[in-house]
């Protein structure tokens, strides 16, 4: 198993399914927007589970379709709690 590092390697790895997060990348001035082309919305990610580094978020587009993202954890700058969450 590799080791990850950085700060939200190690904050959300103890995440739990269904937690919601908002999650800003490195080098991004803003929240992703994976809504669609023209969302303006920051899109709210549902944490599934993290393996390897990498976490699979579950979220809905503008048009209420879910989709998955998978993302690597150390390209993580920063994140946001949403719900009630024990991270």
């Amino acid at each position: 198993m590799k080791t990850c590092n950085g700060f939200a390697c190690e904050k959300l790895r103890k995440a739990q399914r269904g937690e919601q997060f908002l999650i800003v990348l490195d080098g991004a001035p803003n929240p992703l927007r994976l809504g669609g082309e023209d969302s303006d919305d920051d899109s709210i990610l549902t944490f599934i589970c993290f393996t390897d580094c990498c976490i699979t978020f579950s979220f809905l587009t503008d048009e209420g379709e879910l989709q998955l993202a998978i993302i690597n954890c150390e390209e993580i700058a920063a994140f946001v709690p949403l719900n009630n969450s024990t991270v």
